[in-house]
């Protein structure tokens, strides 16, 4: 299901959605090559549902990351600040040091 929002010309949300909109697609031809890619997109477990259509769960790492003002999810990660719903990555094991 897709929702549709309404936003005034000039705003700083109506500026952030037209430069998403003006992104040049990952795929622009019905090849072989993008029809494999869209459905092995499609099957991912990985993926997790936002206002933008599903995105790979790195790439929603990356995301919540940059809107909490981190450099990257594992800058994020390593402060001690999780997502939570199952949307993080696995702690690392503590390996020996000796």
């Amino acid at each position: 299901m897709y929702k549709q929002a309404l936003a005034d010309v000039g705003t700083e949300w109506f500026e952030e959605s037209e430069n998403a909109f003006r992104q040049t697609p990952d795929f622009t031809e019905c090849t072989t090559e993008a029809m494999e890619t869209l459905i092995e997109n499609a099957e991912r477990g990985d993926m997790v549902a936002t206002n933008i259509g599903n995105v790979p769960i790195e790439d929603y790492r990356e995301i919540v990351a940059n809107q909490n003002g981190f450099d990257s999810y594992d800058e994020m990660y390593n402060e001690g600040i999780r997502i939570g719903n199952g949307y993080d990555k696995e702690p690392e094991s503590v390996k020996p040091q000796w």
